[in-house]
């Protein structure tokens, strides 16, 4: 902020001096304000980006862990009682591992961005 006169004499009277700071500090003020403003606005993105980080990596954890879950009940069953099924019942955990194995990776690569077959 500057000022410039034209007459000769002091620069300000002292009722210009006044109304010089008054005016000085309301845009001090003005300008805090759009700082302050601007500074709200970006924490509200930052939060925002964050809950939405967030929903986002529960939804893939989710739709991760719900193949997964499959897979490893199928392989502990088939591990742990193979005596317990027979050739059919054997044959249809495994499609079902298989089925889930493909869901998984189908899965995986929406995610990466490609066709994973």
């Amino acid at each position: 902020m500057g000022i410039d006169r034209d007459t000769p004499g002091p620069l300000l009277t002292p009722d210009e001096r006044r109304l010089l700071d008054a005016l000085a500090d309301q845009a001090a003020v003005a300008i805090e304000r759009i700082s302050l403003a601007r500074g709200l606005a970006e924490a509200r993105v930052l939060a925002e980006t964050e809950r939405l980080r967030a929903a986002l990596l529960t939804s893939i954890s989710h739709d991760l862990r719900t193949p997964l879950a499959s897979i490893i009940g199928t392989v502990s069953s088939l591990r742990s009682y193979p005596d317990k099924y027979d050739a059919a019942e054997r044959e249809e955990l495994l499609g079902t591992l298989q089925d889930e194995a493909e869901r998984l990776n189908r899965f995986v690569g929406n995610i990466v961005g490609h066709d994973p077959s």
